[in-house]
């Protein structure tokens, strides 16, 4: 029997998995990367793969996690590449002591003037378009349960600034 696991669903199991920090073997730890938008800062954790055995990739780690936990490694990767591609600042933040942090400034690999012929060689072969024709559903479906999120974390966000937050 197959089962069908929602974006929202591996969401709840990764943030509790995180609340509870019982990761699988695989995971050494948690890290978090913000993106600064008009908003202010999101914070995004993910997964920190532990360190390589010898001989070991970390292909073969990544295939040693949960599914939350592989969820949660490609919505950061997601999140900070969506981010880039609006000329927004991404940060991993590397926890310090007390109140201090690091800011580690991720550097974006794509060029500086992005064109149509680098979008179709690199963001867009052939294959990757059937794909999307394919899935054209599934692929709205997962575009509005993101936005159903943010909305509902900007939602939570908003009543907690304001005090209305019900504490019952």
């Amino acid at each position: 029997m197959t089962t069908t696991t929602t974006t929202t669903e591996l969401a709840q199991a990764w943030a509790e998995r995180v609340r509870q920090g019982a990761f699988s073997p695989a995971v050494a730890g948690t890290r978090e990367v913000r993106v600064f938008g008009q908003a202010g800062d999101a914070p995004v954790r993910f997964p920190q793969l532990r360190a390589l055995a010898p001989g070991e990739t970390p292909a073969l780690v990544i295939d040693l996690l949960e599914p939350d936990e592989r969820w949660a490694l490609a919505h950061a990767e997601r999140v900070v590449t969506i981010h880039q591609q609006a000329g927004r600042l991404a940060a991993e933040v590397a926890r310090g002591q007390g109140d201090t942090a690091t800011v580690v400034p991720f550097k974006s690999l794509h060029p500086a003037e992005i064109d149509a012929a680098y979008l179709r060689g690199v963001w867009r072969p052939d294959s990757v378009q059937a794909t999307a024709f394919r899935d054209w559903e599934r692929i709205q479906l997962w575009a509005q349960e993101y936005a159903t999120q943010a909305e509902e974390a900007a939602w939570r966000t908003s009543e907690v600034a304001d005090g209305s937050e019900d504490r019952t």
